[in-house]
């Protein structure tokens, strides 16, 4: 559990209570799966959200831990924070075990009311064993709150938070949080990879993206890049990063991602070969070709 310093006050923060009082943001980093969580924080009201809960993962498939959750209800307790919503980025590749319902169950019982949940997820079987198990007999209704529109934006205590939808490679249902001048939830579009790429997808070549998909990549890649130099871009998982830090700057991404350069042509038609010379092994190609005949042409 690490606590990220705040940024200079040179940094013009989307704040209603000005550049002296930056989020506090929290990194909780689960060993099982190489999950971050984050809580975000404002230090005039003590309001947070928390981003990411995730469950641990066990090697029996009958059993639920929830040492990761209920670090962040540790730390919640230790602050004196209320949590007024809880976000699912879906920037998570596939061992993501959302720990959600279960914290707002938990929560609800700290501060007599529950947190809202923000996720496009379906509310599963799974959930339901959460209510049975930890929230009977708080009498919750099982509801979502509305997504959040692409730019819209709600106040958390006296800090902004925006969302910003980035639909690409990943679930369409990822977004991203932009608060002050940190953003969760796009790193893997800020720091984009196709190596990264095939491995988080290794399971599924069958899946392969076709023009549509790539240009909505790129364009939500570009919404991210175009946002300051000194935003600090945090990772979804303990291996996104290749230093110790748990972000990377803007400036940094657009130093070190091969496509930040690319205009929406080049990258579709950069993409378009990886994928090519990655699947051009015997037996590959073919796959490569009727995925490629259901959509659109690379010219």
């Amino acid at each position: 559990m690490s606590l990220v310093p705040p940024q200079p006050a040179t940094t013009t923060f989307e704040l209603s209570n000005g550049p002296d009082r930056p989020p506090l943001v929290h990194c909780l980093e689960t060993a099982s799966t190489k999950v971050a969580q984050y809580v975000v924080a404002d230090p005039s009201t003590r309001r947070c959200v928390v981003i990411n809960p995730a469950r641990d993962d066990c090697t029996d498939p009958m059993t639920m831990s929830t040492n990761a959750a209920d670090s962040i209800i540790a730390l919640v307790i230790e602050h004196n924070y209320v949590v007024q919503h809880i976000f699912e980025t879906h920037d998570v590749a596939g061992g993501y075990r959302s720990a959600a319902w279960y914290l707002r169950m938990q929560v609800a019982g700290l501060q007599g009311w529950p947190p809202e949940i923000s996720s496009e997820a379906t509310f599963s079987s799974m959930a339901e064993m959460w209510q049975k198990r930890h929230g009977a007999e708080n009498k919750i209704t099982i509801s979502c709150a509305a997504d959040m529109a692409d730019g819209a934006s709600m106040m958390i205590g006296r800090m902004r938070l925006r969302c910003m939808h980035l639909s690409g490679f990943g679930t369409p249902h990822q977004r991203a949080l932009l608060v002050g001048g940190n953003l969760f939830g796009a790193h893997s579009l800020a720091m984009l990879s196709y190596q990264n790429w095939k491995a988080d997808n290794s399971h599924g070549l069958g899946d392969l993206p076709d023009d549509e998909v790539i240009a909505s990549t790129w364009r939500s890649m570009r919404s991210v890049m175009n946002l300051p130099v000194a935003t600090r871009v945090y990772a979804h998982t303990q291996s996104g990063l290749g230093s110790s830090a748990s972000f990377d700057s803007i400036d940094t991404c657009r130093r070190t991602n091969e496509y930040a350069d690319l205009s929406e042509p080049e990258f579709i038609l950069r993409w378009n070969g990886q994928l090519q010379s990655g699947l051009g092994k015997p037996g590959k190609a073919s796959l490569f070709s009727r995925k490629r005949r259901k959509g659109a042409t690379p010219s």
